[in-house]
């Protein structure tokens, strides 16, 4: 036998923690099956139907029933986005998700018109929400939406970003002499 065939050093604890927390949570669910080439529509696999449930079920708790349907069709579109870029939904990254973002602030209205910011960050919101369910949840082991960063309104953006200006009076360090 080759050196490259003898068994593998046993697992250090972290690694079958790991593995444990994995096998744990996709043991009933079923591997992907294969995608249909004549569906243009995309398919969505029982394992991430399963995924889209619970999160349903999360969204449920926290949002207002106007917000879930919302948020799991902003959810699907980011799943069909990924799938066609062949990503899975575990291997994504914070550029894929970048793109994905560059992509929702480049989308037009059917005159011409960008969607509001209002529009982009409700979507933007819904994907770290999804992301933060997969982190929270143990299907992933990170939340690559976390470093995600929402549009701002050009009304609002610097009314926010500014700092209070007093009006009259001096500060307190020029009355004390500071």
């Amino acid at each position: 036998m080759s050196a490259a065939r003898k068994n593998p050093p046993p697992a250090t604890a972290r690694q079958i923690g790991v593995a444990d927390l994995s096998s744990k949570r996709f043991k009933h669910l079923p591997p992907n099956p294969p995608s249909r080439h004549g569906n243009q529509q995309g398919s969505v696999s029982p394992r991430t139907t399963e995924i889209l449930e619970r999160f349903e079920e999360e969204l449920l708790l926290r949002f207002g029933e106007a917000t879930v349907p919302a948020y799991l069709r902003y959810a699907k579109a980011l799943l069909a986005w990924l799938e066609a870029r062949g990503v899975d939904l575990i291997d994504a990254r914070t550029p894929d998700l970048r793109a994905y973002q560059g992509e929702l602030l480049a989308q037009r209205k059917a005159d011409g018109r960008p969607y509001s910011a209002g529009f982009q960050v409700n979507q933007l919101k819904a994907v770290k929400a999804f992301f933060r369910f997969l982190y929270r949840g143990g299907y992933r082991l990170s939340d690559p939406a976390e470093k995600l960063e929402c549009p701002r309104s050009r009304s609002g953006s610097h009314a926010r970003s500014s700092p209070k200006r007093r009006r009259g009076g001096s500060s307190r360090h020029q009355r004390w002499g500071a």
